[in-house]
Protein backbone atom coordinates (compact mmCIF):
# COMPACT_ATOMS: atom_id res chain seq x y z
CA UNK A 1 0.00 0.00 0.00
CA UNK A 2 1.22 3.46 -1.00
CA UNK A 3 -0.36 6.67 0.23
CA UNK A 4 1.59 8.69 -2.33
CA UNK A 5 3.78 7.13 -5.00
CA UNK A 6 6.33 9.51 -6.57
CA UNK A 7 7.57 7.84 -9.76
CA UNK A 8 10.49 9.43 -11.63
CA UNK A 9 11.64 6.47 -13.76
CA UNK A 10 11.52 2.71 -13.94
CA UNK A 11 8.61 0.29 -13.73
CA UNK A 12 6.10 -0.60 -11.04
CA UNK A 13 3.56 -3.38 -11.56
CA UNK A 14 0.66 -3.67 -9.11
CA UNK A 15 -0.62 -7.24 -9.39
CA UNK A 16 -2.36 -7.73 -6.06
CA UNK A 17 -5.23 -6.19 -4.15
CA UNK A 18 -3.00 -3.41 -2.81
CA UNK A 19 -3.81 0.29 -2.78
CA UNK A 20 -2.11 3.29 -4.37
CA UNK A 21 -3.98 6.36 -3.15
CA UNK A 22 -2.12 8.86 -5.37
CA UNK A 23 0.39 8.07 -8.11
CA UNK A 24 2.42 11.09 -9.24
CA UNK A 25 4.18 9.80 -12.35
CA UNK A 26 6.84 12.04 -13.90
CA UNK A 27 8.61 9.24 -15.76
CA UNK A 28 8.51 5.50 -16.11
CA UNK A 29 5.52 3.18 -16.24
CA UNK A 30 3.01 2.13 -13.62
CA UNK A 31 0.99 -0.98 -14.49
CA UNK A 32 -2.20 -1.35 -12.46
CA UNK A 33 -3.30 -4.92 -13.18
CA UNK A 34 -5.28 -5.32 -9.96
CA UNK A 35 -6.07 -3.45 -6.78
CA UNK A 36 -6.94 0.19 -6.25
CA UNK A 37 -5.53 3.34 -7.79
CA UNK A 38 -7.52 6.35 -6.59
CA UNK A 39 -5.74 9.25 -8.33
CA UNK A 40 -3.30 9.17 -11.26
CA UNK A 41 -1.33 12.35 -12.00
CA UNK A 42 0.87 12.05 -15.08
CA UNK A 43 3.34 14.93 -15.29
CA UNK A 44 6.15 14.02 -17.68
CA UNK A 45 6.50 13.22 -21.35
CA UNK A 46 7.85 9.77 -20.44
CA UNK A 47 5.14 9.13 -17.84
CA UNK A 48 2.81 6.22 -18.52
CA UNK A 49 0.05 4.46 -16.61
CA UNK A 50 -1.49 1.26 -17.95
CA UNK A 51 -4.75 0.64 -16.09
CA UNK A 52 -6.46 -2.75 -16.28
CA UNK A 53 -7.88 -3.03 -12.74
CA UNK A 54 -11.67 -3.14 -12.46
CA UNK A 55 -11.71 -0.87 -9.38
CA UNK A 56 -13.05 2.63 -10.14
CA UNK A 57 -10.40 5.28 -10.79
CA UNK A 58 -11.58 8.48 -9.10
CA UNK A 59 -9.22 11.01 -10.73
CA UNK A 60 -7.16 10.77 -13.91
CA UNK A 61 -5.13 13.94 -14.54
CA UNK A 62 -2.80 13.84 -17.54
CA UNK A 63 -0.67 16.97 -17.70
CA UNK A 64 1.90 15.20 -19.89
CA UNK A 65 2.31 11.53 -20.66
CA UNK A 66 0.08 8.64 -21.66
CA UNK A 67 -2.79 7.08 -19.72
CA UNK A 68 -3.68 3.77 -21.34
CA UNK A 69 -6.82 1.80 -20.50
CA UNK A 70 -7.00 0.12 -23.92
CA UNK A 71 -5.31 -3.17 -23.07
CA UNK A 72 -8.02 -4.84 -20.99
CA UNK A 73 -11.49 -6.09 -21.86
CA UNK A 74 -12.82 -5.50 -18.35
CA UNK A 75 -15.60 -2.96 -17.73
CA UNK A 76 -14.23 -0.05 -15.70
CA UNK A 77 -15.17 3.43 -14.53
CA UNK A 78 -13.27 6.74 -14.40
CA UNK A 79 -15.06 9.33 -12.27
CA UNK A 80 -13.12 12.52 -13.17
CA UNK A 81 -10.55 13.04 -15.91
CA UNK A 82 -8.65 15.86 -17.52
CA UNK A 83 -6.03 16.07 -20.24
CA UNK A 84 -3.57 18.88 -21.00
CA UNK A 85 -1.27 19.74 -23.91
CA UNK A 86 1.26 16.93 -24.21
CA UNK A 87 -1.05 14.36 -22.65
CA UNK A 88 -3.09 11.44 -23.99
CA UNK A 89 -5.99 9.54 -22.44
CA UNK A 90 -6.78 6.31 -24.30
CA UNK A 91 -9.93 4.51 -23.14
CA UNK A 92 -10.69 2.69 -26.39
CA UNK A 93 -10.48 -1.05 -25.68
CA UNK A 94 -12.68 -2.22 -28.56
CA UNK A 95 -15.66 -2.97 -26.33
CA UNK A 96 -16.85 0.53 -25.40
CA UNK A 97 -17.22 -0.56 -21.76
CA UNK A 98 -15.03 2.02 -20.01
CA UNK A 99 -17.39 4.57 -18.50
CA UNK A 100 -16.44 8.18 -17.74
CA UNK A 101 -18.86 9.46 -15.10
CA UNK A 102 -18.09 13.06 -16.08
CA UNK A 103 -16.89 14.36 -19.43
CA UNK A 104 -13.11 14.67 -19.72
CA UNK A 105 -11.97 18.25 -19.18
CA UNK A 106 -9.79 19.16 -22.14
CA UNK A 107 -7.00 21.72 -21.86
CA UNK A 108 -5.14 20.45 -24.91
CA UNK A 109 -3.82 16.97 -25.57
CA UNK A 110 -5.64 13.99 -27.04
CA UNK A 111 -8.52 11.73 -26.06
CA UNK A 112 -8.98 8.37 -27.77
CA UNK A 113 -12.29 6.77 -26.87
CA UNK A 114 -13.81 5.21 -29.99
CA UNK A 115 -12.37 3.18 -32.87
CA UNK A 116 -10.19 5.29 -35.08
CA UNK A 117 -11.22 8.54 -33.39
CA UNK A 118 -8.54 10.71 -31.89
CA UNK A 119 -9.71 14.09 -30.68
CA UNK A 120 -7.02 16.75 -30.53
CA UNK A 121 -7.52 19.82 -28.42
CA UNK A 122 -5.42 22.97 -28.76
Amino acid sequence: TFTTLEMLAGTLRQTSTGVITTANVSGGTVYVDAGTLTTANLRGGDARVEWISTITLTNCNVYRGYFDASKGAQARTITNSEVHHGGVINTYNGLDNIVKTTTTKKYGGQVIDVAGAVAYYP
